[in-house]
């Protein structure tokens, strides 16, 4: 019903706030840590941050097929 999917909007929201932010930090810590922040520490902390999304989006289509939504 209807508060399933405010549930999930709101779910989904704060999932993406979280990740945005974390990515954010650990930007922010890696170049403030003393050291110069070079182009190959941002790419390596990018690509973990998208192996992450990645494994989250594959995880909800395993999700969807186990679990089928009969109508929206």
């Amino acid at each position: 019903g209807i508060g399933v999917r405010i549930l999930a909007s709101l779910l989904g929201i704060f999932a993406a706030t979280a990740l945005h932010a974390s990515f954010n930090f650990s930007i922010i810590n890696m170049c403030s840590a003393g050291k110069a922040c070079s182009i190959g520490d941002a790419l390596g902390t990018f690509a973990i941050f998208w192996a992450i999304t990645v494994l989250i989006i594959f995880t909800f289509e395993r999700i969807k097929r186990v679990y089928p939504v009969e109508s929206i």
